[in-house]
């Protein structure tokens, strides 16, 4: 998945004298109080853990990004542990440090960030469109959830289009042919985490649930993305240059489309 192709990236990237940190959008995840706040407050089942927009600490990765564009020499990155109680995950207690390198002031050696995340690239469609996906026959995700559930987290990530997308560079969106696949690689996930964690992690219920959760954005979002490409201001609808590498169920690239702005 994308995770296994940015450290690869970062491997190859590496060897070519790059310096290349990387950053999750799981590593900025609110801290496991703070997510049991945000459940209690809203009352929400799609803000009950983390993983939609809204569970994120959106000025933490602007933060982080805005230092790393402007070349900061030590920058504090977190990083989150998803086996944490019982699979819930926590961000853990030490940071990591990423440290400017002379590397990063060559001509041909350049200081590169992959910053990878589920919804990356995603924009709001808004409560007319919203309404619309729930209407569809037959649709047994959306269906789940009101109106005004629905409206939160797509208006939550509104604060990800505004405050990370232009701190960005260029997109690489994994497509899955089927988004079926979807629930078969988080399976294929936490049975490595559980295996190297003794029992952590999730069970294969409580993943289907999970992901059940993440399809509410690839339901809402997905389409557009697909149909418009990637906006990072969607009102000027400036286009973010993004290549697109289809994906099969066995995870081999059958197809690739790149666009530019």
């Amino acid at each position: 998945g994308k995770t296994t192709l940015t450290a690869a990236l970062a491997q190859q990237l590496t060897a070519l004298g790059h310096q290349v940190c990387q950053l999750s959008i799981d590593d900025l995840y609110l801290p496991y109080a703070d997510q049991r706040a945000l459940a209690a407050s809203t009352a929400s089942p799609l803000l009950a853990r983390r993983g939609l927009p809204g569970t994120h600490d959106i000025a933490l990765g602007t933060s982080i990004l805005a230092a790393f564009r402007d070349g900061q020499s030590d920058i504090r990155v977190p990083r989150y542990d998803k086996s944490l109680h019982q699979g819930a995950g926590d961000r853990c207690t030490t940071w990591t440090h990423w440290h400017r390198t002379s590397a990063s002031t060559s001509a041909t050696r350049k200081r590169i960030l992959l910053f990878e995340g589920w919804c990356l690239g995603f924009c709001p469609v808004g409560v007319p469109a919203i309404d619309a996906a729930r209407a569809i026959p037959d649709e047994t995700i959306l269906s789940r959830y009101t109106l005004d559930e629905l409206a939160r987290v797509d208006s939550a990530l509104e604060a990800c289009v505004r405050d990370w997308y232009p701190l960005l560079d260029l997109f690489v969106v994994l497509e899955a042919d089927s988004l079926e696949s979807v629930y078969v690689w988080r399976e294929q996930q936490e049975q490595m985490l559980r295996q190297r964690t003794g029992g952590g992690g999730m069970s294969p219920e409580a993943v289907r649930s999970f992901v059940d959760v993440f399809m509410v954005g690839y339901k809402l979002w997905l389409p557009q993305l697909l149909r418009h490409g990637i906006r990072t201001d969607r009102h000027a609808r400036r286009a973010m240059p993004v290549l697109t590498l289809t994906l099969n169920h066995q995870r081999q690239i059958i197809c690739t489309e790149q666009t530019a702005d």
